[in-house]
C-alpha cells in the first residue's frame, strides 16, 4: 500500500491545556501486512483490492438476483428448510465459523430474498447482518458486504445504509485495523453518503480500541468543526484518554466541556467521573481530589463511581484520612462502600449485536437486581465457553438462593429428550436463558442445525441473558428479542415454528398459542411447562376444545421439595380441523382458578406465599379435568 492510504491526516488538533504531544495527531506508521491482505478467502469471494478497506466488492448480480460471488456455490434445494432472517444472522455471531460457513449462510439470506435493497426491511436485514458478522469477528466479509448493498442500489441513501457503514467501522476498529476503518469513513462522500455523529463516534471508538487516543481526540475535534459532535463523542474521547493514562488531555476536555460547540455538551456527572477515573488510572491522587472539590462547587452530585475513584486513588496513594472521609460520605448518601466492588461492576459491559452500543451494567442494576447477582454468581462459578459448567452454576445458584425457577433435571431430560433434528424452536419466556442453554446444547448433540429464538417482554433481564449466552459460548446459537412473544409471532419475522416452548406466564398461554397457530409447522409440537404450578388452567381447556393431542408429564418441581409440576406436550389438529375459538367461551371456574394463579403470581414477586398450601387447594380441580379426559 502507498504511504498515503494507510497514514491519519486529521484536518485539526484540539484546543485544550494539555501538553502539545498529547493532542496532536496520531503517529503515523505504515500499515502491516496483516492490515492489508486480502479479504477471506473462500468459493464465495475473491480478493479485496490492495488499497486498504474500501467498500467494494464482485457484485454483479447474477440472473436470479444473487451477488455474483455467491454464484460459484453449490444452489441451495428448493424444498430446503427456510429459517428467519434474525436465525440466520444470529449464526454469523459465532466466532469459530469458517469462510465456507459464513458464505454458505450469506448465500441463503441473498437466495431466500432476506437481504435487498428494495425496502427498509431489505436494508434492516443488512444491518443485522452486518452487526452479527463484526459481532463474530468477521469484518472482512462485513467489508464484502457493505459493497454489495452498495452495488446493488446505488442511488439509495437511507438511515440504514448509513448504519451499515458505521457497523462496518466499528467491525474493522474491533480488528485493531484502524487506518482501515479510517479509510471507511473516507470513502463514504464518494458513495453520497456523509459522516455524522455516530461516524465519528464509530470511528474514534475503533481507533481508541487501538490505544491511539491522540487520534481519537483529533477525530472528535473533527467532528466537532463539522458540527457532527456531541455528548457521547466527548465521552468516547476522554475515556480514550483514560485508558492510555493520558490524564492531562481528559482533564483539559472536561475543563473545555461548557464552551465546547459539541451538541448539548456540558460539564456533569458523567464527564466528571471519566475525568476521575483517568487521573486514578496515572495515581495523579491530588488531581482527582482537585476534581471532585470542582464538582461539588459546580453542585454537581458524584455518583458512586466518580466516589469509587477518587477514594480507590487516594488509598493508592496512601492518603488514608482522605479515603477514610469519602468513604463515610459514601455511606450517608446510601451507596457501598468498597471502591474496589464498584470499580469492577462499573467495567462490567453489555455488548450485543441487537445493541447500538454496550451498556454498563450498573445502568440496569437498579431495573434487575436479582438477575444482576446471578450474572455474577455465574461468571465466578463457571468455565467461559463451556456451557456444561454455565448450566451447572445456574443449578447451584438456584440450590443456594432457592428463589431461581429453572428446568432442571427431570424436565431438562424431558425436554432434550423431547427436541428433534433441525428443529426451529421458539420460546416464550426467557428469563436467565437457562432453557436456551439446554435447548442450544441438544441441538449441537443433534448435529448444529436448527435455529432458537426466545422472547422475554423484560428489557434488562433479556440484557442479563444475553450476557449469560456469550459467557456460555452460545450467542452464535439463540437469538433474544425483546418484547411481548404473541407480538413477534404477528410480525412474521420469527418464521416458521417446528418446536413452541411456552415458560412465561402461564394464564395466558392460550392467548399465545393461538397467534401462534398460524405459524406452526405440519410437524409442530407444543411443550408447555408449569400447567400444574403455578397453573395454566385456560390453556388445558383450550388444547382439549381444539383438538389437540395432549400428554400430561407429572414432573418434582426442581429444587422445590413438596411441589409437583406438568408438563404439558402436545401437537395441533389439521388446519382445516381447527374450531373457531371466542377468548369469552371459557368455563367460569377455570376463569376464576385463572384470576387466583395471577393474584398469588405477583404477590410472589415481593413477598413470600404458601405455594404448598395453594397446590394443596387447586390441585384437585386438575386431577378432575384430567381423569374426565382419561390422560
Amino acid at each position: 500500500a502507498k504511504k498515503e492510504e494507510v497514514e491519519v491526516v486529521p484536518k485539526a488538533a484540539p484546543k485544550s491545556k494539555g501538553k502539545k504531544e498529547e493532542v496532536e495527531a496520531a503517529p503515523k506508521r505504515k500499515a502491516k501486512k496483516e492490515e492489508v491482505e486480502a479479504a477471506p478467502k473462500s468459493k464465495a469471494t475473491k480478493a479485496a483490492p490492495a488499497k486498504g478497506a474500501k467498500a467494494t466488492s464482485d457484485a454483479s448480480a447474477s440472473s436470479d438476483g444473487l451477488p455474483a460471488a455467491y454464484a460459484e456455490l453449490p444452489p441451495l434445494p428448493e424444498d430446503r428448510v427456510r429459517y428467519s432472517m434474525g436465525s440466520l444472522s444470529t449464526r454469523l455471531r459465532s466466532k469459530t465459523r469458517d469462510d465456507d460457513f459464513v458464505a454458505k449462510t450469506l448465500q441463503q439470506l441473498y437466495q431466500d430474498g432476506i437481504l435487498h435493497t428494495k425496502d427498509d426491511d431489505g436494508f434492516k436485514a443488512y444491518v443485522s447482518t452486518l452487526r452479527s458478522l463484526e459481532y463474530g469477528g468477521h469484518w472482512q466479509w462485513a467489508v464484502q458486504v457493505l459493497g454489495e448493498m452498495r452495488d446493488a442500489n446505488p442511488d439509495v441513501k437511507n438511515e440504514h445504509a448509513q448504519v451499515c457503514h458505521h457497523v462496518v467501522i466499528s467491525a474493522i476498529g474491533k480488528a485493531e485495523l484502524w487506518q482501515r476503518a479510517l479509510e471507511v469513513m473516507e470513502d463514504m462522500p464518494s458513495a453520497g453518503f456523509k459522516p455524522d455523529f455516530e461516524t465519528y463516534q464509530a470511528l474514534a471508538t475503533a481507533v481508541s480500541r487501538n490505544g491511539q487516543w491522540q487520534a481519537a481526540l483529533s477525530l472528535i475535534v473533527r467532528g466537532i468543526d463539522e458540527r457532527q459532535a456531541n455528548h457521547e463523542s466527548y465521552c468516547i474521547a476522554m475515556m480514550a484518554c483514560a485508558r492510555e493514562n493520558a490524564w492531562e488531555a481528559a482533564v483539559a476536555l472536561l475543563a473545555g466541556a461548557d464552551d465546547t460547540t459539541a451538541h448539548e455538551t456540558q460539564k456533569d456527572e458523567i464527564l466528571y467521573g471519566i475525568a476521575a477515573y483517568a487521573c486514578m488510572q496515572a495515581k495523579q491522587w491530588e488531581a482527582a481530589v482537585q476534581l471532585f472539590a470542582d464538582m461539588k462547587a459546580s453542585k454537581i452530585d458524584p455518583d458512586a463511581t466518580c466516589y469509587a475513584c477518587v477514594q480507590s486513588a487516594c488509598k493508592a496513594a496512601g492518603k488514608s484520612e482522605i479515603a477514610d472521609k469519602l468513604t463515610k460520605q459514601m455511606a450517608d448518601h446510601g451507596m457501598r462502600e468498597e471502591a474496589k466492588e464498584i470499580l469492577a461492576e462499573s467495567m462490567i459491559v453489555l455488548d450485543t449485536p441487537e445493541m447500538r452500543n454496550p451498556i454498563p451494567i450498573f445502568a440496569i442494576a437498579d431495573m434487575c437486581q436479582k438477575e444482576v447477582g446471578v450474572l455474577k454468581f455465574v461468571q465466578s462459578r463457571s468455565k467461559r465457553g463451556d456451557v456444561d459448567s454455565v448450566l451447572a452454576a445456574l443449578e447451584s445458584f438456584a440450590a443456594e438462593r432457592k428463589w431461581l425457577k429453572v428446568q432442571g433435571d427431570e424436565k431438562r431430560i424431558l425436554l432434550e429428550k423431547t427436541l428433534r433434528h433441525g428443529d426451529r424452536i421458539v420460546e416464550m419466556g426467557c428469563y436467565v436463558g437457562y432453557s436456551s442453554m439446554v435447548m442450544a446444547r441438544r441441538i449441537r448433540q443433534l448435529g448444529g442445525e436448527g435455529s432458537i429464538t426466545s422472547c422475554d417482554v423484560d428489557a434488562p433481564v433479556a440484557y442479563i441473558a444475553r450476557a449469560i449466552h456469550q459467557w456460555a459460548g452460545i450467542e452464535g446459537e439463540v437469538q433474544i428479542r425483546v418484547g411481548a412473544a404473541h407480538d413477534w409471532i404477528l410480525t412474521g419475522q420469527l418464521g416458521e415454528i417446528d418446536f413452541l416452548l411456552l415458560d412465561h406466564r402461564g394464564t395466558i398461554y392460550h392467548e399465545d398459542l393461538h397467534v401462534a397457530e398460524d405459524k406452526l409447522s405440519e410437524k409442530a409440537i407444543v411443550w408447555a411447562d408449569n400447567v400444574l404450578h403455578p397453573g395454566a388452567p385456560l390453556f388445558l381447556n383450550y388444547i382439549d376444545v381444539q383438538g389437540y393431542t395432549i400428554e400430561i408429564h407429572e414432573l418434582q418441581e426442581f429444587m422445590k421439595e413438596g411441589l409437583d409440576d406438568w408438563v404439558v406436550i402436545c401437537t395441533p389438529p389439521r388446519k382445516e380441523d381447527r374450531k373457531k375459538w371466542v377468548k369469552d367461551d371459557q368455563p367460569q371456574e377455570f376463569r376464576r382458578l385463572s384470576a387466583e394463579i395471577d393474584a398469588i403470581s405477583w404477590r410472589s414477586q415481593s413477598h413470600s406465599v404458601d405455594w404448598i398450601g395453594f397446590q394443596e387447594r387447586v390441585s384437585p380441580i386438575f386431577m378432575e379435568w384430567k381423569k374426565e379426559r382419561g390422560l
